[in-house]
């Protein structure tokens, strides 16, 4: 028994920290792509010691991603032979496509991801209808409203009822119409 109450007291941390880890709450879904992204080195070294260095965020904007790609192809063409460059030329622009088709598929999902939120918002909207919560005092209000919406009602029946007769007409028309002399009693 002891160990249960020690798992079930460490539980709940343990759900919202998987929830965390995971990118549910708050929602990122880049989050577990983050953790598998491959790991390079930032040094590129080739026969003659020239040292290229190629460290760079995939953040910010696309034209600051291209012109991180220029500086890195020019630095590696400065190093390299001729025969080399048009290859380089072939990996630049396969990087910046590449790049471009990145950036189109991620604010294609946002946009997807939002649409997909807005619709869920909506059917439940839908469902659960217009509830709120009520004060007391709304509450207190709208009993005397009602209350007083009944008495109506319940008067106009009585009338109602009391015109069916003869002697009922008269006694309502004594009640409404107040004389000094009282004829039924």
């Amino acid at each position: 028994m002891t160990y249960f109450q020690l798992a079930r007291s460490r539980i709940a941390a343990n759900i919202a920290s998987a929830f965390r880890k995971t990118g549910l709450q708050p929602y990122d879904p880049d989050l577990v792509l983050k953790q598998f992204q491959p790991k390079t080195t930032t040094d590129y070294n080739d026969s003659s010691e020239a040292t290229v260095n190629i460290a760079f965020k995939i953040a910010g904007s696309l034209d600051d991603i291209e012109a991180k790609v220029d500086d890195i192809i020019t630095q590696i063409e400065q190093s390299l032979e001729t025969p080399v460059r048009s290859d380089l030329r072939f990996i630049r622009q396969t990087c910046l496509t590449a790049l471009a088709e990145c950036h189109t598929l991620n604010t294609l999902n946002k946009s997807l991801v939002q649409k997909a939120r807005e619709s869920r918002v909506k059917k439940a909207r839908k469902a659960a209808g217009e509830a709120r919560v009520l004060t007391v005092q709304e509450i207190v209000e709208k009993q005397a409203r009602r209350d007083a919406q009944d008495d109506v009602i319940k008067a106009q029946r009585q009338r109602a009822t009391a015109l069916r007769g003869k002697i009922g007409f008269s006694k309502v028309v004594w009640r409404e119409f107040k004389m000094d002399v009282d004829v039924f009693t």
